[in-house]
């Protein structure tokens, strides 16, 4: 269980229930947070772990289904960057239930408009934007927000951490 962390812009768009207090997360990477991401005519949503800072990207339509297509990107990126199995297997079944919520940490937030940025600039020099290869390019970009390292080790470091307890 995890809270997804939404903007205003992005909980006026979804048709889940909102809370306030949410419960603490089961999940081994923590909360998510989400927002609006509008690249050239693509329609997206940017979804950033609040511990890790690792971000996946998602299709805006049909926003019920936000949470499934969070989780189901979330794990096929643990993959493509070789997590352990097991972790990722935990994370998965954690990530089944969630509620929403409104944000709650203002450097996630922060790091969420630098992730923007660099978004654009990739769309600036890419004719097509594979949304899978900027995810990896996103997990390499070292985040200053947080103790300087880059999303995918952060992320490692953490799951490693929680398998083995």
């Amino acid at each position: 269980m995890y809270t997804l962390r939404c903007t205003r812009r992005l909980l006026s768009k979804l048709p889940h229930e909102t809370t306030a207090s949410a419960p603490p997360a089961t999940t081994i990477l923590g909360d998510w947070y989400a927002n609006v991401l509008n690249i050239g005519s693509a329609r997206l949503i940017l979804c950033t772990n609040e511990r890790s800072l690792l971000s996946v990207i998602v299709p805006a339509k049909n926003p019920a289904q936000l949470p499934i297509r969070l989780r189901d990107a979330a794990v096929a990126l643990f993959r493509r960057l070789g997590y352990p199995e097991e972790a990722i297997a935990h994370e998965e079944r954690a990530m089944a239930e969630l509620v929403v919520g409104p944000t709650a940490n203002r450097s996630v937030l922060g790091s969420m408009t630098d992730i923007t940025w660099h978004c654009r600039w990739y769309a600036e020099d890419h004719a097509v934007v594979d949304l899978r290869d900027l995810e990896l390019r996103l997990a390499d970009m070292p985040m200053l927000s947080q103790e300087p390292a880059a999303p995918e080790d952060r992320a490692a470091a953490l799951l490693l951490a929680g398998t083995l307890h």
